[in-house]
């Protein structure tokens, strides 16, 4: 649809061309109205018409005024003018300001009609040409900052800022690792998408790096609000694919021989993406596992101190047998805060947690032979641990399971002091 603004003084002119009309019919749809050359003015930047119709002879500020006006900024901008037999002159030094032709008053259904789907060429050729070389522009962009970045971990990237537009105040570089289909984790559709929420509206460069969507972004992230804002447009924007993702940014720098150094951050912020729970982006400055742990994992790493899995699967399973439920959520709290910082990792932390639930259900089923259909029936608890995508999804869907095996098993039995 073409946006249309429609310009005079008189009210009945602007009310009948809104009227007189069908304008969706030929591609076509009034966006707003002005009753001076003054009011248009004001009001161009706000609507940015693709077809602005405008009164030659108007008090004050005529409709050559505002062309003249107008494009200063707007170069490509086009106009209609309505002229009455009076204004022929004014109308000819119209033609010669590059107008796209006039209408004479009254204006005739039949000649705005034929002058609307004459223009609506004109307008598809343009935005034809615009797609084709910003398509272009961006394939280049982006080739140059994948180039950048991957050749910057040898120290050997260099990038024109001038022949790529990136003089820029900052630059920061944020990650989305996406989880999906192979097919869809760097497809076209998902990044078309961020292309034209960024590229398009040159707030960023959309590029692909190993675990999915890269954005070299122009306005910096650095208040853990404005990391939620950013995490909920890009979800916003991706909905429709259903798709799980991580968010990291690496920290804002000034120059592009220093976008490296943000992209490093930014990727090793997912490599504990595991361990972050909130539901924002991660920032390059993020504690991800916290003071507490951090201390820990230091003091457990000078006295070569190893979580006891078959401990920690005795007391799961000792919980389970008396089927209490508060019992297990205090096994499921320590077992996160003697594993977790040890092992840190993803891969590591779900390994132990599998062996820990599969200890304690084999246990549990060699002790209790009725129960052993219901025991085989949960042990998907442990195969789920590793689809889990955080620790807290972890917790969570390892507690909703345990609680419905111990109901299974005969509900919750009141431990005896």
């Amino acid at each position: 649809m073409y946006r249309v603004f429609l310009v005079d003084d008189e009210p009945s002119i602007r009310e009948g061309l809104t009227t007189i009309i069908n304008w969706e019919e030929y591609g076509f749809q009034v966006i707003g109205t002005a009753a001076s050359g003054r009011e248009a003015i004001e009001r161009f930047d706000e609507l940015r018409p693709d077809l602005t119709i405008i009164d030659i002879r108007m008090p004050g500020m005529t409709g050559l005024d505002v062309i003249e006006e107008v494009r200063q900024q707007h170069g490509n901008a086009h106009f209609l003018i309505l002229s009455g037999y009076a204004d022929f002159d004014y109308a000819k030094k119209a033609i010669s300001f590059g107008v796209d032709g006039y209408l004479l008053k009254p204006v005739d259904e039949e000649e705005i009609i034929s002058e609307l789907q004459r223009i609506s060429v004109v307008l598809k050729r343009e935005r034809e040409t615009h797609a084709r070389h910003a398509g272009e522009d961006t394939a280049y962009r982006e080739h140059q900052i994948e180039a950048l970045l991957f050749d910057n971990q040898e120290g050997t990237g260099t990038i024109e800022e001038d022949t790529l537009g990136l003089k820029w105040p900052q630059y920061q570089i944020i990650l989305l690792e996406i989880h999906a289909s192979p097919d869809l984790q760097r497809g076209s559709a998902l990044k078309r998408k961020l292309v034209e929420a960024f590229d398009q509206q040159q707030r960023g460069i959309v590029f692909s790096f190993h675990s999915g969507l890269g954005l070299l972004y122009k306005e910096a992230v650095i208040s853990i609000g404005g990391a939620r804002d950013l995490h909920n447009e890009l979800s916003s924007l991706l909905e429709e694919w259903n798709i799980y993702m991580y968010v990291a940014a690496g920290q804002p720098v000034s120059s592009t021989v220093e976008i490296a150094k943000s992209y490093r951050q930014a990727n090793a912020m997912l490599a504990d993406r595991f361990l972050f729970s909130e539901e924002r982006m991660m920032l390059w400055n993020d504690q991800v596992i916290g003071e507490k742990h951090i201390n820990s994992i230091e003091g457990s790493e000078s006295d070569g101190f190893e979580p006891d899995e078959a401990e920690l699967a005795d007391k799961l399973y000792y919980a389970l047998d008396i089927r209490s439920h508060e019992s297990v959520m205090r096994v499921l709290a320590e077992m996160q805060d003697r594993i977790v910082p040890y092992h840190r990792t993803e891969q590591a932390i779900k390994t132990a947690f599998s062996q820990i639930f599969s200890l304690a259900i084999n246990k549990l089923a060699a002790a209790n032979q009725q129960m052993q259909s219901i025991l085989q029936e949960h042990s998907i608890l442990i195969t789920e641990v590793y689809h889990q995508h955080t620790l807290r999804d972890l917790q969570v869907m390892a507690a909703e399971h345990l609680n419905r095996l111990t109901q299974r098993m005969g509900g919750a039995v009141r431990i005896r002091c």
